[in-house]
């Protein structure tokens, strides 16, 4: 007797091959059987009425690493996301050495949220921590170079020496034989963009021995994104690490169109053996932290050290003139006009509001505001940048190896509507209204081809003897209507949500089952 068998389902299996009427068995928390007519020897039955059963949706890149551990995933549940991979663009809560923890807590916080940001010397630690919590659905993690970056030569803005590489090698391959799945850098962020070529490809060895991929927020989405693509691409021809490009996106109109560029080059690099994944989240907007518009040279200290320099007028004087010009800078490639203040801890009136509308508000110039909320919020704080053409979007989700994904970073009051809607956006909007893919197309792009990227066996697709994680949907309803002001509106169509063969949730009602797990990659 099986413990579960859906019936009257529409069945879309994760693979891509065309959607077929069928029913599933689900014993001891893994599929037991697919097929025509399943009989009722079951200690449940669910209809599901002519519904969609997908496998559940994974979302590859997600900073909830600390959020995981306090229940804090309603908003991925509700939407179909059964598993998501954490310790993405460099951050990862470990690992930390004692004598560094108080450091790791400012960078990590602003990010990953005021907490625990710190305090697991190693990956297994953290995932024990993992393990004792009730978690609502499945987390697996990377190792964020900025983090070990951090513990090995805290804030340093200076290349890393011999011993220093050998260091964060010898970490590397300890978090990995610890269970995890990737290498991620933030070369954006401080410290992970203070690292040269060089300290890249010793780290890509280890993670190309160790089989596992190198995952990359690049030096640069705007100005220089040509050549950050052809940085990273690099990596992989010289060490044969398997590269995945974290957000693939173009940032500023001065550079839309450059879409085509990048994805030649990919393209280019497949057809040499590299291996290239890419994942992207659909929406026009990103969305970081505001700590993150500084310029990279003043983020080598401590936030207090920061805090205090911004408030020396050489120093003042110098950031003003880097946002004022016209370099690379998020800010100065963005616009003051389209950048808009999300989340602020303490600035709350400001918030929804663009850079330019509240230094007009406050009668400074947009750097002087800029600066003066950064004191202001003590560091804290995310913004949202309109700063993406759709024709740049449309040309990324078109390659056939670019996974679905959220980017959530769940700080503040009012995180970006990505955490709460993307899957069920991709399938009202971009399948069902636009037609940009086909429906078995967009499954495979949040199920399966997340699961191979990462290698992850046994999720991704209903195949006898996976894992019962499923998602069941009205795809004649599903969709999301959440906004900048009001993001964490439920999205609407997704039915229901299983986990091991456990509903987590029910017309977007979350259950008291957790029944999450954590993934560590087996070597």
């Amino acid at each position: 007797m099986s413990d579960l068998i859906i019936k009257n389902a529409r069945i879309a299996d994760g693979t891509g091959s065309p959607i077929y009427p069928g029913e599933i068995a689900v014993d001891s928390g893994k599929i037991e059987a697919v097929a025509a007519d399943l009989g009722s020897d079951a200690r449940r039955i669910i209809d599901v009425g002519g519904n969609i059963v997908a496998p559940g949706f994974i979302d590859l890149h997600s900073h909830s690493d600390l959020t995981a551990l306090k229940d804090g995933l309603q908003g991925k549940i509700r939407q179909g996301v059964t598993t998501e991979i954490v310790g993405n663009c460099g951050f990862s809560a470990a690992p930390v050495p004692r004598e560094q923890r108080e450091l790791a807590r400012q960078v990590l916080g602003p990010l990953l949220g005021e907490g625990q940001p710190g305090s697991w010397e190693d990956l297994d630690s953290y995932l024990q921590a993992l393990k004792a919590s009730p978690l609502l659905l499945n987390i697996g993690t990377l190792i964020g170079h900025g983090t070990l970056r951090l513990a090995v030569m805290g804030l340093d803005s200076r290349k890393a020496g011999t011993e220093e590489k050998k260091q964060m090698a010898k970490e590397l391959e300890k978090a990995f034989e610890q269970g995890a799945w990737g290498l991620s850098t933030g070369l954006i962020y401080s410290p992970s963009g203070y690292a040269d070529f060089d300290e890249l490809r010793e780290l890509c060895g280890v993670a190309s021995a160790a089989g596992v991929p190198y995952v990359s927020h690049i030096r640069s989405e705007a100005n220089r994104v040509v050549e950050a693509v052809k940085e990273a691409l690099q990596l992989g021809l010289e060490t044969g690490v398997q590269i995945h490009f974290s957000h693939h996106q173009i940032d500023g109109r001065a550079n839309w169109g450059k879409a085509r560029e990048t994805l030649a080059l990919i393209e280019e690099a497949r057809d040499k053996g590299v291996g290239v994944t890419l994942d992207q989240y659909p929406f026009q907007a990103g969305s970081t932290m505001l700590w993150a518009l500084l310029p990279q040279w003043i983020q080598d200290r401590s936030r207090e050290e920061v805090l205090k320099s911004l408030r020396e007028a050489a120093v003042r004087s110098r950031i003003k003139e880097e946002l004022e010009g016209e370099g690379d800078l998020l800010i100065t490639v963005t616009g003051w006009e389209n950048i808009m203040l999300n989340s602020l801890p303490v600035s709350r009136e400001l918030e929804q509001q663009s850079l330019l509308e509240a230094a007009e508000k406050k009668e400074k110039s947009c750097a002087d505001l800029f600066l003066d909320l950064i004191i202001e919020n003590q560091g804290s704080g995310t913004v949202v940048l309109f700063d993406q053409s759709y024709e740049d979007w449309k040309t990324i989700f078109a390659d056939p190896f670019c996974s679905i994904a959220t980017d959530s970073i769940l700080v503040g009051d009012k995180p970006h509507p990505r955490s709460f809607g993307s899957f069920p956006r991709v399938l009202g909007e971009m399948v069902r209204e636009k037609g940009l893919t086909t429906l078995e197309q967009a499954i495979y792009k949040m199920t399966l081809l997340p699961a191979r990227t990462f290698g992850i066996p046994g999720i991704g697709a209903l195949k006898t003897g996976y894992r019962a994680d499923l998602v069941v949907f009205d795809q004649d309803r599903v969709g999301f209507s959440g906004t900048f002001k009001n993001p964490d509106c439920p999205p609407e169509g997704i039915e229901l949500i299983i986990i091991e063969g456990k509903v987590v949730c029910r017309e977007g009602e979350i259950t008291d089952c957790r029944v999450g797990q954590v993934l560590e990659k087996n070597f």
